[in-house]
């Protein structure tokens, strides 16, 4: 700790050379006197409720912002419809053409010619004369013969027309007729596939300011407010060297705020000096 200090200690050697340490000189009579001749430039807007014995400073607060992560519509939710045809398919078929039947038919007499032979002279017995020569002698004979000759019948051929089949009737059966064809059957109807789609976000990061930049008071704990008539190069000293230390005296800015006060009188109270003071020890261990 007592390295730590002195090491400090040395960084005021370049410090006391500036405008701003020189104006104040020893931090005593001095700061009287600069308070005195600075009584009559009081602010208008002076700390309220202050009690005797208490310093305040006047700080400038930037204005605070915050990283907002939001999402945002790039394209609302919707809906797609796909129309799915119909579905077809080539088939053959053995279609009915013409059904089976059965009808009445006449059929007529069947006729012919035919070749017939008939007796036209039936056979007989007749007597014929006859030379008695070829019978032979006969005695005491006349001279005259006679003989009985078998006459055979007689035929002779005619042509006749000639019932074959007489006239009748019959059933005819009429077998069915088809015919092989081919058509296209549906097989699915048309319809509709209704998809959802999801509305579309993006993330966006900004920063919202969530307060304005102001002036405020700061109590600071010391009689002597001189340390707040650094210039913003001294001051921005102050954070850097505060933070090299190990305190967080917030954004190094050049302006002496309540996370820079707050870091100040961390190092005072570690390194023994008196808290909340704003003796030269202080500044000639923190301002090089």
């Amino acid at each position: 700790m007592r390295t730590t200090t002195l090491m400090a200690a040395g960084f005021l050697v370049a410090a006391l050379s500036s405008p701003a340490i020189a104006r104040h000189g020893s931090y005593s009579s001095s700061s009287s006197s600069s308070s005195t001749s600075s009584s009559s430039q009081l602010p208008a807007d002076l700390p309220l409720n202050a009690r005797p014995g208490e310093c305040f400073a006047q700080v400038y607060e930037p204005p605070r912002f915050e990283t907002v992560t939001e999402q945002i519509l790039l394209k609302p939710a919707s809906e797609r419809v796909d129309v799915i045809p119909a579905r077809y398919e080539t088939v053959t078929e053995t279609v009915l053409v013409k059904p089976a039947s059965t009808r009445l038919v006449d059929v007529p007499a069947r006729w012919d010619w035919v070749d017939e032979t008939v007796l036209s002279s039936p056979a007989r017995s007749e007597w014929k004369s006859s030379s008695c020569s070829s019978i032979g002698a006969v005695q005491n004979g006349t001279g005259e013969c006679v003989c009985l000759v078998d006459i055979p019948a007689k035929y002779e051929t005619v042509r006749k027309h000639v019932m074959i089949a007489p006239a009748s009737t019959r059933l005819i059966d009429s077998p069915a007729e088809f015919e092989t064809v081919q058509k296209s059957v549906m097989r699915s109807p048309a319809q509709e596939r209704r998809t959802a789609i999801p509305a579309e976000y993006t993330t966006v990061t900004r920063q919202v300011q969530v307060s304005n930049g102001r002036r405020a008071w700061v109590k600071v704990g010391c009689e002597s407010a001189d340390i707040f008539a650094l210039d913003r190069m001294n001051t921005l000293r102050l954070e850097r060297n505060l933070r090299e230390a190990g305190y967080d005296p917030g954004l190094a800015d050049g302006v002496f705020s309540e996370n820079t006060r707050r870091a100040l009188s961390a190092y005072q109270a570690d390194h023994g000096l008196p808290v909340g003071s704003c003796d030269s020890l202080t500044l000639e261990s923190l301002i090089p």
